[in-house]
């Protein structure tokens, strides 16, 4: 039976592809070409285990009861549960129970093998177009396009602490700036006090000796 998967696990990056505007790509069990799921629930993509997973599916897909264990070089030793296409008994992926360290982030997600499924993107010009399945596993990763929005972020944040730096620098300059004319006139006055009270001084002394 059908199980939706509630495991919010690690995403694997790929270069974004060059797809048409935005529309979604839909996964078909090859043999009889029932539904699988689409991208929409779109989490990762392993181009060594040749699989895409996502994180919903359609009823066309079945579950195993038992668990099976993994003897190929890429995942060996991994325990997964076997998927089925429901219409057709064909083997169309797996869910993996427990994996290697590198694998971790393909848990409890419902990993489609690309061999056996094919997959065609929904507008597209051509009408049920079977995308290759390189394009399909390069589908951008949410990781990938947080850590894009990350690294936006951190530059901003970087571009706002120089400009207040600027600003201040600014703010101070001024206040400097203001405070030496408000020293020179001052300064200015006084010395013109001076030399008046020096002028009267000797005016004075001048009528006393006369």
């Amino acid at each position: 039976m059908a199980v939706n998967s509630r495991r919010d696990s690690k995403r694997s990056e790929f270069p974004l592809p060059q797809f048409e505007e935005t529309f979604p790509i839909v996964f078909q069990c090859k043999n009889c070409n029932n539904i699988l799921g689409d991208s929409c629930a779109w989490v990762s993509s392993d181009r060594d285990l040749e699989m895409i997973c996502i994180n919903k599916v359609t009823p066309f897909i079945c579950s195993g009861e038992c668990l099976e264990t993994s003897t190929t070089e890429s995942d060996i030793g991994s325990t997964f549960i076997p998927l089925h296409c429901k219409s057709c008994s064909s083997p169309i992926g797996r869910i993996y129970q427990t994996t290697p360290k590198e694998l971790d982030h393909l848990r409890n997600l419902y990993c489609l093998d690309m061999e056996h499924t094919r997959s065609y993107q929904v507008g597209s010009v051509d009408g049920m177009q079977t995308l290759p399945a390189e394009e399909v596993l390069d589908l951008p990763t949410a990781k990938g396009l947080q850590q894009g929005i990350h690294k936006i972020e951190s530059v901003l944040l970087m571009l706002e602490e120089r400009l207040t730096l600027l600003e201040n620098e600014v703010r101070s300059n001024k206040v400097n700036m203001e405070d030496n004319e408000t020293n020179f006139t001052t300064k200015g006055y006084n010395g013109v006090s001076e030399t008046h009270k020096e002028n009267q001084t000797k005016k004075a002394n001048r009528k006393r000796r006369k």
